[in-house]
C-alpha cells in the first residue's frame, strides 16, 4: 500500500474544513488533500464553511477546489421551517451575498451538479443575470428566504427573463422551489412566463413567494405528474383546484395555505395518497369539507389548518378519523376544545400538537393532553394561560419531555393591611 493511498483513507474520514488544514502542511500534503477534494460529491458552505457566506473570495476559492463530479452544493443557512420548526420569521442576512463571480466559478467547476441550494442569501442582480449559465444538469433549484437586488421594474424586467432562460435549459429538473415571504424578492415577478417553462420532468413545485407570486390559475401545471405542490398566497379558484386534483391525482404533500379565492376544498378528498396538507389561513374552509377530506385521504401524518376561523369543534372531531397522524397544528381555532382533544385520541400516533391561542383549551384538555397520547413529544401552547404549577406536576407524571407554552403562576390572595393609628401629634 503506498503512503498517498493510505493518507488518502485517512484523509477521507476528517472533515472538508480540515482538509483546508492538511493543505497547509506542505506541497506534498497540499497535493493530497486537493486529490481528496476532488472526490467531494456534496458539500455545504454554512455547515463546513461559515465565514466563506460573508466573502466572496473565499467562496469562490473554495469552489475552485471542487471536482466537476459535484453533485450537491449547499449556500447558506436553511430557514426554521425547513428544519421542522415552522417559523415564518425567518431573517435574511444583509452581509451574506452571492455575486456573479460565483455563479461564474459554480458553472466552470461544478460541471455535472445536480442539486442547488440557496438559503438566505442576498442575490445581487448581476449575481440573477448570470443564471443561465448554471449547469444543464441541475435536477433540484431551491431558493429559500433569500432577497433579490431588484429595485427597479426594469430589474425586475432581467431577473425574470434570466430565471425563465434558467428553467428553460434544466431538462431533468425535477425540483423547484421559490420560498419566502414578504418583500424578499422585490420588484422580481414569478409568473407564468416563468413557470411555463418548466421541464415535463418537474415532479416538485413549491412556491411561497410574497407579493412576487402573480399566479391567477394552474394552466403552467399542463399534464405533469406532481408529487408535491405548495402555492402559498395565490389566487387560484375552486375550479383550478379540482383541474390539479384531476391532472395529479397521487399528490402527496399539499400547500395551499391563504388561497383567498378557493370556496370548496372537497376536491382534495379524492387524493388518497396525501400525506401532509398545510390549509392555513383560508377563511372558507368548513366543516363539511374538512369530514370530506379526512375521509377521503386517511393516511395523512401532517395536517395545518392555522386560522381556519369558520372550524368548529364538530368540524374538528373529523380529524379523529385520521390514524396515522403525527403533526397536527390547529392555532388560532376558538372552537379546539375537550370534546377535540378527546377525539384525537385515536390518533395514536400524535407526535407534535400546536393549539396555541386556542381560549378554550384549559387545564382538563391539558391533563388528557399528558395522559392520553403514548406518543406526544410536543405540545405548544403559547399564548395561553397555563398554571406553571399544575404543568410541572402533570409533566412530572407524564413522559412528555417538553412543553411549550406561557406559565403564570395562580393568584394567592393578598389580606388587607392591618389599618394602624397614626401616632400622637406633639403638644404645643
Amino acid at each position: 500500500l503506498r503512503m498517498e493511498d493510505a493518507w488518502g483513507h485517512v484523509l477521507s474520514h476528517i472533515s472538508q474544513r480540515d482538509l483546508l488544514a492538511v493543505e497547509r502542511v506542505s506541497k506534498s500534503m497540499k497535493k493530497v488533500a486537493r486529490r481528496e477534494w476532488s472526490l467531494q460529491k456534496e458539500v455545504d458552505m454554512q455547515r463546513d464553511f461559515p465565514k466563506a457566506t460573508t466573502d466572496s473570495e473565499y467562496m469562490i476559492a473554495l469552489i475552485d477546489r471542487l471536482s466537476p463530479s459535484l453533485s450537491s452544493l449547499r449556500i447558506g443557512a436553511p430557514s426554521a421551517a425547513l428544519d421542522g420548526q415552522r417559523s415564518h420569521h425567518d431573517d435574511f442576512p444583509s452581509r451574506h451575498t452571492i455575486t456573479r463571480s460565483v455563479i461564474e466559478e459554480i458553472s466552470k467547476r461544478c460541471l455535472r451538479l445536480r442539486k442547488l441550494a440557496i438559503h438566505r442569501m442576498v442575490l445581487t442582480l448581476n449575481a440573477l443575470i448570470a443564471f443561465p449559465m448554471l449547469p444543464c444538469t441541475i435536477e433540484e433549484l431551491t431558493i429559500t428566504i433569500c432577497r433579490m437586488d431588484v429595485y427597479t421594474e426594469e430589474e425586475g424586467r432581467l431577473a425574470q427573463e434570466a430565471m425563465t432562460k434558467l428553467v428553460s435549459s434544466l431538462p431533468q429538473l425535477r425540483r423547484f422551489e421559490i420560498l419566502g415571504r414578504g418583500a424578499c424578492y422585490d420588484h422580481f415577478v414569478l409568473d407564468e412566463r416563468v413557470l411555463h417553462q418548466l421541464s415535463p420532468s418537474v415532479t416538485h413545485i413549491n412556491l411561497s413567494a410574497g407579493s412576487s407570486l402573480k399566479l391567477a390559475d394552474l394552466r403552467f401545471i399542463k399534464q405533469r405528474q406532481l408529487d408535491s405542490f405548495t402555492l402559498q398566497r395565490s389566487f387560484i379558484s375552486s375550479v383550478d383546484l379540482e383541474g390539479l386534483v384531476n391532472i395529479s391525482p397521487n399528490i402527496r404533500h399539499l400547500d395551499l395555505a391563504y388561497s383567498r379565492n378557493i370556496s370548496d376544498y372537497s376536491a382534495i378528498s379524492s387524493l388518497q395518497f396525501l400525506k401532509t396538507l398545510n390549509l392555513s389561513g383560508n377563511r372558507y374552509l368548513r366543516d363539511e369539507h374538512l369530514d370530506t377530506i379526512c375521509r377521503g385521504c386517511p393516511a395523512m401524518i401532517e395536517v395545518d389548518l392555522d386560522h381556519c376561523d369558520q372550524l368548529t369543534s364538530g368540524g374538528l372531531v373529523s380529524l379523529g378519523l385520521l390514524h396515522s397522524l403525527q403533526r397536527l397544528s390547529l392555532s388560532g381555532l376558538p372552537s379546539v376544545n375537550l370534546v377535540v382533544i378527546e377525539a384525537l385520541t385515536r390518533c395514536i400516533d400524535l407526535a407534535r400538537l400546536d393549539v396555541s391561542f386556542c381560549r378554550n383549551v384549559d387545564v382538563t384538555c391539558l391533563s388528557s393532553l399528558l395522559s392520553d397520547f403514548p406518543l406526544l413529544r410536543l405540545v405548544v401552547l403559547k399564548g395561553n394561560s397555563v398554571d406553571g404549577k399544575l404543568v410541572s406536576i402533570l409533566r412530572g407524571e407524564s413522559i412528555l419531555p417538553f412543553l411549550e407554552c406561557d406559565l403564570f403562576e395562580p393568584c394567592i390572595p393578598v389580606p388587607p393591611p392591618i389599618p394602624v393609628r397614626p401616632p400622637l401629634l406633639p403638644l404645643l
